[in-house]
């Protein structure tokens, strides 16, 4: 139901950051996002940067995280990252309803190397869980194409999310 941390704003993180603390410590959500824009930069500012996919609710795109200015930036930063050939975001519209993916926010890491063991990866505001059970990965894997199947597309969540951005300046 929020934008993947590998994809926010450092505006958008730190709102994201003191929602879920009870009595936030300045110091520590500005560590916690330094941290995620650092993991962001080590990732995507590689020279040849691995491919990535990202599925996301449409709820995710219309629900308003910090004020308008976050919303806005948050929105030109999707479509920016929407538009490098390596990062695939497709989006699930409001109309499919009820869905599978609705439950649960994962990650799969899979690795060019076969000795390398796939990892299954939850990460929340509060903790990370990390999963290697290859028949666990199995069932995320066809989670992840179903909700591929039920998203808008690449090129249409793209467009999507010029529309929203239209709107918002």
């Amino acid at each position: 139901m929020l934008v993947p941390g590998l994809l926010q704003t450092e505006e958008y993180a730190s709102a994201v950051m003191h929602l879920h603390r009870i009595n936030p410590k300045p110091e520590e959500v500005r560590s916690r996002v330094e941290i995620r824009m650092k993991r962001q930069q080590l990732l995507l500012g590689r020279a040849s940067p691995p491919p990535l996919f990202f599925i996301l609710d449409e709820a995710v795109i219309q629900r308003l995280i910090g004020d308008k200015a976050t919303r806005r930036d948050q929105i030109s930063r999707l479509i920016s990252i929407a538009n490098r050939p390596e990062v695939t975001i497709e989006i699930i519209p409001f109309s499919v309803g009820l869905h599978r993916g609705m439950g649960d926010n994962f990650t799969i890491l899979e690795f060019s190397d076969p000795s390398d063991d796939d990892v299954l990866y939850f990460e929340s505001v509060r903790d990370s869980i990390f999963q290697e059970d290859a028949e666990e990965i199995s069932i995320y894997r066809e989670l992840f194409e179903e909700l591929r199947k039920i998203s808008f597309g690449k090129k249409k969540s793209l467009d999507y999310l010029v529309e929203i951005a239209d709107t918002l300046t």
